[in-house]
This record gives C-alpha cells, sequence and structure tokens, in this order.
C-alpha cells in the first residue's frame, strides 16, 4: 500500500505544481510581475487629447516623486506583447525578463507614436498603495480611475474559477481522502493491537501522522526537483526568487490540506478503536467503509460528466471558430478607431463628429479602408432563416474576401457612382428582390432623412441595381466584437456602397462598431491629429490584439478543460479500484466461500454491482434531469457499461490471488 500511495502522491503533486506554473504564466498576462497596487483607467471626458495626458501624467509622477509603470496588452500570432512606459520619462529602470516564452516586454516612450495604437484605458502600477492625491490630479485630468489591489491569493482564486479547474482540486481532494481511508483501514488490526498494548490514541495517532509526513515531504520534494528541472528548460529559472516565494506559500497550504484530510480519515476509522472487540472484528468498520468510497465515487461521477460536458461544448466552439482563426491569424496591420462614448453633457457634439468621421473616409485612400456593417433581417422577405442578414460594404472589402470571383466580375460591369445590391439567386423569388430593393431604398432614405440636420451640400441618391449571383459564398465580416464562430455571414445580400456616397450616419456608426477598418496606420493617426476627432478618441487599436486575446482565451479554456478532464478520468480510474478493493477486502471470505460452493462470478458479486449501479443509474438521472451536463442517453448508457465491465474486470483481477492464497492455506 506504501508504494501505491507514493505513486498516487507523486502524480498529485506533479498536477498540482503544473497547475501553479500555469497560474504563474497567467499571473504575468493579467499583471506587471512583483506589483501589487494598480490604478486603472476605465473613462475620460475627452477634453485633451492622448498625448496631452501622458504630458500631464508625467508631470504628475515627478511632482509626487513616484515611479508609474503603464502597462497595455496586445498580441502578436501566439506571443503576447506588455507594452510598457515609465513616467517620469527620464526615470532609469531594468528590463522584466519574461517567465513565459510567449511573452515579451516592449519598452515606449512618453509620448511617442506607437502609444497612440493603444487605448487609453491602461493600467498603473507602483510599488506603493496610490495617495488619494495622486487619485484626484489624475481625475482633474478628466479620468475615471480604479484602484486594485492585485494580490497572487485573489488571482489564483480567479484562475481556478475562469479555467474550471475547480472541479478536478475537488476530484484531488476526494482522491487524497479515499486514499487515507483505505490506507487507515489497512493498519485497524496494527492499532488494535498497539491499544490492546496499553497505547493512548494520542500516540498511535503520532506514529501513523509521522509515517505519514515522510511518505508527503519526500514525495512533494522529489515533485518540486522534478519541476525546478523542467524550468531551467522551459525559461532558465526567470523570475527566480518571486516564482519561489510564492511556491513556497503555494505548498504549505498543499501539505495542510493533505495533513487535514488525513486527520479527517483517520478521525473517521481509528475512531471505531475505543471499542476494541468491535474494532478487531470490523463490525462497526465495515459500515464506514461501504458507505464512504461509493459515496466519493457517486461526487466523482458527477464532476466527471460536468468537466466532459465543458470540454466538449467548449471542444465545439472551438471547431466552429477553426476557419475564423486561420482567416484571423493572416491578417496584419488592420486598424480600428475607439471612440470615447458621448455622455449627455457632450452630446451636442455628435453632428460634428458625424460630418468629420464621414470626411476622415473621404481623406483616406478607397483601397486603404474596408467597411463591413451588418444589418439584421432582409425586411419581410420570405427567404430560409439562415439566410438573415445584410451587409452594406464597399470594393475592398469585395476584393479582399477568398473565392468572391463571380461577384468581383459583376460588380466591375457598373461604375463607382452605382449602388449594386448583391443577392443569392437560388435563394430569392420575384417578390423578395422587389422587397430587397424597397428595403435598400427605405434604407436610404431614412439615412438621408438623417442627414438634413446636416450642414453639407445634398447629393443625388444613386441609381440602386439589384443583382443576383449564382455561388455559394461565405463572407468574412471582420467583426472583432461578436464570437468567432460567427465571423463569417452565408449567403448574405451585399450592398456596395459607392466611395462618395455621403451616408453620415451610417459611416459614424460603423466607425464606433469597429466595422470600418483601416490599412494606414500612419496616414490615419495623421489625419486624426490634426482634426477634432482627436478630442473624442479612446486610441487606433490593431483590430488583431483584440482577436488574438479572444483566440487566446479559447485556447487556453479548451486546454484546461482537457487537462482537468484527463485527470478526472485517471482519478477516477482510481476511486473504481479503491471502491472495488474495498468491497472485496471486507468481503473476501463469504466470497471464497460462496466459490467454494461453485456459485458463479454474477451470483457471488450480484449485491455489490447491482448496489452499484443503482447509484450510478440514480447519480446519472439526476445530472440528466438538472441538466448539469448535456449528454445523449446513448452515452449515459456507454457510460453506465463501461463502469460495470471495469469493475466486473477489477473484481476478477482481485479474486485470483486471494483464492489462490485461500486454496493453499485448505491444503496446508
Amino acid at each position: 500500500m506504501v508504494k501505491l500511495k507514493v505513486i498516487i502522491y507523486a502524480f498529485i503533486f506533479l498536477i498540482l505544481n503544473f497547475i501553479y506554473v500555469q497560474f504563474f504564466n497567467n499571473l504575468e498576462e493579467i499583471k506587471l510581475p512583483n506589483y501589487t497596487h494598480s490604478l486603472t483607467i476605465v473613462s475620460w471626458d475627452q477634453k485633451l487629447s492622448k498625448k496631452e495626458i501622458e504630458e500631464e501624467i508625467d508631470k504628475i509622477s515627478i511632482r509626487h516623486n513616484e515611479v508609474f509603470i503603464c502597462v497595455s496588452d496586445k498580441y502578436k500570432g501566439e506571443h503576447l506583447i506588455k507594452t510598457v512606459t515609465y513616467f517620469p520619462s527620464n526615470v532609469k529602470h531594468d528590463k522584466i525578463t519574461p517567465f513565459s516564452p510567449n511573452v515579451d516586454y516592449e519598452y515606449l516612450k512618453v509620448g511617442s507614436t506607437e502609444s497612440l495604437k493603444l487605448p487609453i484605458t491602461s493600467t498603473f502600477y507602483t510599488t506603493r498603495p496610490f495617495s488619494k492625491s495622486i487619485e484626484n490630479d489624475f481625475e482633474k485630468l478628466g479620468l475615471k480611475v480604479v484602484y486594485s489591489y492585485q494580490t497572487p491569493g485573489l488571482i489564483f482564486n480567479d484562475f481556478i474559477q475562469i479555467y474550471s479547474i475547480i472541479p478536478l482540486l475537488i476530484v484531488i481532494l476526494i482522491l487524497v481522502l479515499m486514499l487515507n481511508i483505505v490506507d487507515t483501514s489497512k493498519n485497524l488490526y496494527q492499532f488494535a493491537i498497539q491499544r490492546l498494548n496499553g497505547w493512548s490514541m494520542k500516540r498511535v495517532f503520532w506514529v501513523s501522522f509521522n509515517k505519514e509526513m515522510k511518505i508527503i515531504l519526500i514525495t512533494y520534494s522529489i515533485s518540486a526537483m522534478i519541476m525546478f528541472i523542467i524550468l531551467i528548460f522551459y525559461n532558465q529559472l526567470a523570475q527566480f526568487k518571486t516564482f519561489l516565494y510564492q511556491y513556497l506559500i503555494y505548498s504549505v497550504s498543499i501539505i495542510v490540506i493533505i495533513i487535514g484530510l488525513f486527520i479527517i480519515s483517520f478521525g473517521i476509522i481509528a475512531r471505531a478503536s475505543s471499542q476494541i472487540s468491535k474494532f478487531i472484528k470490523g463490525a462497526m468498520l465495515s459500515r464506514v467503509l461501504n458507505f464512504l468510497p461509493q459515496t466519493m465515487k457517486m461526487v466523482l461521477i458527477v464532476i466527471v460528466l460536468t468537466t466532459m460536458s465543458v470540454s466538449l461544448n467548449n471542444l465545439k466552439t472551438y471547431q466552429s471558430s477553426t476557419e475564423a482563426q486561420n482567416k484571423w491569424k493572416k491578417i496584419e496591420d488592420l486598424y480600428v478607431i475607439d471612440f470615447v462614448p458621448l455622455h449627455n453633457s457632450r452630446q451636442k457634439y455628435h453632428d460634428k463628429i458625424t460630418i468629420e468621421s464621414y470626411k476622415l473616409l473621404q481623406h483616406q485612400k478607397s483601397n486603404n479602408v474596408i467597411i463591413s456593417r451588418s444589418d439584421a433581417k432582409y425586411g419581410e422577405m420570405s427567404i430560409s432563416d439562415s439566410y438573415d442578414r445584410y451587409m452594406w460594404v464597399n470594393r475592398t472589402f469585395l476584393q479582399d474576401q477568398l473565392n468572391f470571383n463571380e461577384i468581383n466580375r459583376r460588380v466591375k460591369q457598373f461604375s463607382n457612382n452605382t449602388l449594386l445590391a448583391l443577392y443569392p439567386q437560388r435563394d430569392f423569388n420575384k417578390d423578395d428582390v422587389s422587397q430587397l430593393k424597397s428595403d435598400i431604398n427605405n434604407s436610404l432614405d431614412m439615412y438621408y432623412e438623417l442627414d438634413k440636420r446636416l450642414d453639407y451640400t445634398k447629393v443625388n441618391k444613386p441609381l440602386v441595381k439589384i443583382v443576383p449571383y449564382q455561388e455559394q459564398i461565405r463572407a468574412f465580416n471582420y467583426n472583432s466584437r461578436i464570437g468567432l464562430e460567427f465571423s463569417f455571414e452565408t449567403n448574405p445580400v451585399l450592398i456596395v456602397i459607392p466611395d462618395q456616397l455621403p451616408l453620415h450616419d451610417l459611416y459614424y456608426s460603423a466607425l464606433t462598431k469597429n466595422e470600418i477598418l483601416f490599412k494606414d496606420f500612419e496616414e490615419l493617426a495623421s489625419y486624426i491629429e490634426n482634426s477634432v476627432l482627436k478630442h473624442f478618441l479612446n486610441g487606433i487599436t490593431d483590430i488583431k490584439y483584440v482577436v488574438d486575446k479572444d483566440i487566446k482565451v479559447l485556447e487556453s479554456n479548451l486546454y484546461y478543460n482537457f487537462i482537468a478532464l484527463s485527470v478526472s478520468m485517471i482519478i477516477y480510474g482510481f476511486t473504481l479500484y479503491f471502491t472495488t478493493q474495498t468491497h472485496f477486502e471486507l468481503h473476501k471470505d463469504k466470497i471464497f466461500i460462496k466459490y467454494l460452493y461453485g456459485s458463479h462470478f454474477l451470483h457471488r458479486h450480484r449485491t455489490f454491482l447491482i448496489y452499484d449501479l443503482l447509484l450510478t443509474v440514480i447519480v446519472s438521472y439526476l445530472i440528466y434531469h438538472f441538466n448539469l451536463a448535456s449528454f445523449s442517453p446513448y452515452l449515459y448508457g456507454a457510460i453506465l457499461l463501461a463502469n460495470t465491465l471495469i469493475m466486473t474486470l477489477l473484481l476478477r483481477i482481485l479474486e485470483r490471488p486471494a483464492f489462490n492464497r485461500y486454496q493453499e492455506l485448505l491444503k496446508e
């Protein structure tokens, strides 16, 4: 039993150390290493430009004799780039060595061009708590800030919740408790003899406790050494002092919990030794050992099935977004404008911003702008529900799409002053086409009506042409605000907008929703810096920053769920073994007597197998009834069958050596 215990402890400690390394990776992604005090900008009132705000913050840091470290995150492929700006700008600083090979640090100067690509909603770190006067100085700049105290313990709590690691930790706790219960039960007769020889219960406990501590400390030390050897190759022990300090706290917490579980298991089993005669016979123990493993097994079934359900759902989401991920990974240098929300006090500027937004688009080269504005249903048309969008796009959007050969040929047949509406011919009848034309004209009338309040030279309504297309298409919508699985539109109606069509509200609405993308950052930033738009701008953001983060979260969820499911399945296998072995050890004398009288295998174990099957069926039904996991009844049936077959096989394996020993004793 000691060898088995060492193996299981080693397995558990390696898993827990792996979780800690992943947590430390996550910790670096969330905050700056060694800093717990932060001030995050959540909004601003647009009175100052981003450049002016940075200059003022630089002055605040000098005035308060405090170093502020401003951090923003962006992604470049698989790498997380943490952009770091030090305030004041002339302060000397050391470079931070990243813990993870997938994290890099990029250092920016205050007021640099690169800082314009980042949103103003950044986080500032210091080694000490921010004083109230510093917060007031930030707020005087029109910034709304939130102070945070980010301890590793709080972040670890969020980490295990976000990545569904709590079920895995519960499974590990159950395994440790069951392991100690079975191990303690193996020593019952030894405890009884010690009590008969005059040992106190306290002395019995301390002898067992010392043995347990030796196993725990030796096994944990070996697993820690393995982890540090791996870290040498992983990151050359980067951030070693911080890592080691927090690891010691983590390790002590784990050991304390395991000791607590040992004490609980010892109390459950050894408390019966106060009645030594019953203790030796095992009369009081059999009820406990029959009940506890089965109860723990039922809890594990719930955890394993719910974890499996979450993992399968994440896998489906990941698979449904694979095409979108591949498309996004090929995209480079596409930027969107992040406007700040207009508060009531500044709503009067709405019309001015709307006009300036249109001027911005006119200033850009047409092939440097992608318009992808998705609207809802096709009006009252009777087409299939699977075709539920029409898209306002420009010609650059069509040219950048794959497999749009027929559509691009048709578009080239018309002048750039014509508004084209391309529809999937196989899904539209004559009434649908008429309705489509009417809807487009109504939309144009609506936009022109909205534009009446604006001061601009009115232009004539464009010629509207309705053109069918034959090919099946999937249009990539460049939308970073919805799930990756919704990145493609199947056979949409494509409304191709002429370059000079002044639909001010349409453009402004699309800009605020990140549905207009720009290819030339320098040209875009230069124009905004010299226009009133700079006062209403949160930042110019590379759209890949947002999408890459979504992809990273999706991959991390799938990764951690897979690990949790795999470990849970292994531990469930251990639990099946403990449950079966406990039953066999308690009843092996009766089982052998039945064997001598010629009882076949199912007759010898029918009570145990039926009881176990009924409990498993009840738990599975409760899971299905309360929708804790979404599986088909066939999968539940397969799980029940596999559970019964494994327990049958284990009983066969346990019977053979036990029966051989009994037969040898009978011969003697």
